[in-house]
């Protein structure tokens, strides 16, 4: 069974600044690039029963529980990372970190209420958190409130003025508000900071075909499919944009190019380009 394409604008995906790394997805519109958040810091690369020998050693250690939490995270195990994040944060309420990183565990389980009350936590303790903005805007993305996206992304920004992925995910945000001129600047300034992520070129192709302009669209999308010849998404809407051109034959050719890679093309989108190409494959 082939898997459906969704016409939506894509968020970042950035390792859930764990933070976690590649997409928010508007309901509707753009990809927000992923995993969607990111974590604190890494653990040292000890094994996990090396931390547990730690602990027993020394049962009040904060920091040895959190980062046995990371080594649980890394090996998907998000529940026992959660128990130790916790463990954690009883001992040392204060370690921002820690929520952090629970609260990246927390939204990869799909709980973003949690999420956003651990990340909420961890700038309290320290207001220039910039992970913990960036994440809570992504677990805002999951709850589509694309005003608290902007507000925390800003403040991500404003923390690191470099900071890619925060543009672009804003820029998803703003296209969520039907806001074209600030996703545009947004995706714009993602890709002068990382040319190197598709997402941003195909979250801007996607705004320029909104907006009528093919050409500047086409030019994204094949710039995304550059940078990434498996991004699915990148042939669809460019296919779409060929069908309002009349380039039927290119058209053709990425529709094609969608079902290779396994996915199941719109069969109402389908019906018009058979209509008016006069083909039927």
């Amino acid at each position: 069974m082939k898997k459906q394409i969704t016409r939506m604008a894509v968020f970042l995906s950035f390792s859930l600044l764990v933070v976690l790394s590649n997409g928010y997805c508007g309901a509707t519109k753009k990809d927000f690039e992923s995993s969607n958040s990111i974590s604190a810091q890494g653990h040292n690369g000890q094994s996990i029963a090396d931390y547990t020998k730690a602990i027993g050693i020394n049962p009040n250690d904060a920091k040895v529980y959190y980062s046995r939490g990371r080594a649980y995270f890394e090996q998907g195990d998000l529940s026992q990372a959660i128990a130790d994040y916790t463990q954690a944060v009883k001992i040392n309420p204060d370690l921002a970190e820690a929520y952090t990183s629970r609260g990246v565990a927390y939204a990869k389980q799909g709980n973003s209420a949690q999420a956003i009350a651990d990340y909420t936590r961890a700038i309290e303790i320290n207001p220039k958190n910039m992970e913990a903005y960036y994440n809570r805007g992504t677990a805002y993305a999951a709850q589509g409130k694309p005003s608290q996206v902007i507000a925390d992304l800003t403040k991500a920004i404003e923390i690191n003025p470099d900071f890619a992925e925060a543009y672009g995910n804003r820029g998803a945000a703003y296209a969520d508000q039907d806001n074209g001129p600030k996703a545009i600047a947004d995706y714009t300034q993602a890709i002068a900071l990382k040319p190197q992520y598709a997402t941003p070129y195909y979250n801007r192709g996607f705004t320029y075909a909104g907006q009528g302009k093919t050409s500047q669209a086409i030019t994204d999308f094949t710039k995304a499919i550059e940078l990434n010849p498996q991004y699915a998404r990148a042939y669809s809407q460019r296919a779409i944009v060929y069908l309002t051109t009349k380039e039927y034959d290119k058209a053709w050719i990425d529709v094609h190019k969608v079902e290779e890679l396994g996915f199941a093309v719109n069969p109402r989108f389908l019906k018009s380009l058979k209509m008016d190409s006069g083909r039927e494959k």
